[in-house]
């Protein structure tokens, strides 16, 4: 199974000598054509707020800013969004788990089956967890 999953995405790989089917020629683009090279990855820019992306990106590809310009605004908003993530996390996940004791409450209270009972508490447990998480790590923000 592995080497099936393997032998997949090698097939769609734009790597040189890795032939790429036919069909998906479709979602492909002659680099050849492209006047500008991505200075960070996909996963960079996801992270990132991307309404700032947007701005961002189109100020580099018109030459409005350098490419170490571009770099260190986007370490910025991924910075940013990475600390208002946890800040979220840490207000929003104690009501949340709040509100989890009280479900579970109520199902123990209507005699729940044992299946149900046992997963809202697992359910507790691993936001309890998230928050200790949240707090050890985020907790200097």
């Amino acid at each position: 199974m592995q080497q099936e999953y393997v032998d997949i995405a090698s097939s769609l790989s734009p790597v040189d000598g890795v032939t790429q089917p036919d069909a998906m020629a479709l979602f492909s683009y002659d680099t050849s054509l492209c006047t500008k090279e991505a200075p960070v990855t996909a996963a960079f820019i996801d992270y990132g707020d991307s309404g700032i992306w947007g701005g961002n990106t189109e100020e580099f590809l018109t030459g409005k800013i350098d490419v170490i310009t571009f770099i260190q605004r986007s370490l910025d908003n991924s910075k940013q969004k990475a600390i208002n993530d946890c800040l979220d996390k840490l207000t929003t996940l104690p009501q949340g788990i709040a509100d989890a004791e009280a479900a579970l409450e109520k199902s123990k209270a209507a005699g729940a089956a044992d299946v149900v009972i046992q997963s809202q508490e697992n359910a507790l447990a691993l936001l309890k967890l998230k928050l200790e998480m949240y707090q050890q790590y985020c907790g200097d923000l």
